[in-house]
């Protein structure tokens, strides 16, 4: 896929996120003040090889989170639903691990052996900034969606944004 595919295909992905409707049942939920249920944007690679493993990460399938979310549901003043807003980019980045490049540059001399498994190649600070707010819509039937819901305290939200398509226009 050249350049101009892909920006094509996160538009298209971007624009039918704006479009996704909130499951009736997060409606049976009463949130803690100043926490704020957000929906994250995920960028789902456009083609879907079936030959990976089932128990590969998203992550690690290609799927790439971004800083931009939409709120489901809000208890502080800030937001409301169907807002569109912004993390910080760092929390949300991936970068080259360095571990991963000292690891391969070892290498195993007479009876020296790397213990352990080689590092990951990217880390993904996403996972570590906000996974710890992952919220599943029903833990007892394991309910799916296509939605990557967090909730998350009302002071990760660093912007709205007020014109959500501007992000997309031309």
């Amino acid at each position: 896929m050249n350049i101009e595919e892909e920006l094509n295909w996160r538009k298209e992905c971007y624009s039918e996120f704006l479009k996704t409707e909130t499951p009736a049942i997060v409606k049976t939920y009463a949130f803690q003040p100043d926490y704020v249920l957000i929906d994250v944007f995920c960028i789902e690679p456009k083609k879907r090889n079936i030959l990976l493993p089932e128990t590969m990460t998203e992550v690690e399938r290609g799927v790439v989170f971004t800083s931009v979310a939409k709120v489901i549901v809000s208890t502080s003043n800030e937001y409301a639903e169907g807002d569109v807003v912004k993390l910080s980019d760092f929390k949300c980045s991936v970068f080259e691990n360095a571990d991963h490049d000292q690891w391969n540059s070892l290498s195993e001399k007479g009876t020296v052996k790397k213990l352990g498994q080689t590092p990951p190649k990217l880390v993904n600070k996403f996972i570590e900034s906000f996974f710890r707010y992952v919220f599943l819509i029903s833990p007892i039937t394991g309910t799916k969606t296509k939605m990557r819901l967090f909730l998350v305290p009302k002071h990760e939200i660093i912007a709205k944004i007020n014109n959500p398509n501007d992000l997309i226009a031309d």
